[in-house]
């Protein structure tokens, strides 16, 4: 992890350096203590800061958590801008997903209604296609002879 310029113990103020000579150590309180000040800590229960209990510490270094290391990252400003612009992609494609939804929920109504459309057709068609229901083929054709013939 580099140096931070702004890392500090929160009890005495001394700030951590380039060199390392004093550990500091990252508290479950989130205050920073430096290790002399850690012996201050009523054997790593209470922090003198704030008066919290400590649950755990863990060294400032590169073996940190992803999690306490986010807390130090050198541009939080970069960090906020990454998290925007990942909110805008993840808003953008859930909105075309939503669209879509509705899109093909729109489309599903239509077809629904066509096909209820065809059915009715097919249920006239097969009406007038019923035997009993329409002249017999012989009748039919004697009904055209007789305008063929004129009577």
């Amino acid at each position: 992890m580099s140096t931070r310029r702004w890392i500090h113990c929160g009890l005495c103020s001394a700030l951590i350096t380039a060199s390392k000579e004093t550990k500091f150590y990252h508290l479950s309180c989130l205050d920073i203590l430096c290790r002399p000040c850690m012996g201050k800590t009523n054997r790593g229960t209470t922090c003198p800061v704030c008066n919290n209990p400590i649950s755990h510490f863990s060294e400032l270094c590169n073996s940190m958590s992803r999690r306490e290391k986010m807390l130090y990252h050198a541009f939080p400003a970069g960090l906020f801008q990454m998290s925007c612009q990942a909110l805008l992609f993840q808003q953008k494609h859930r909105q075309r997903l939503v669209h879509t939804i509705l899109k093909a929920r729109d489309t599903m109504k239509r077809l629904d209604a066509l096909e209820t459309q065809i059915q009715q057709q097919i249920v006239q068609t097969q009406r007038r296609k019923t035997p009993g229901s329409e002249p017999n083929g012989e009748s039919i054709s004697l009904n055209a002879h007789r305008l063929v013939e004129g009577n």
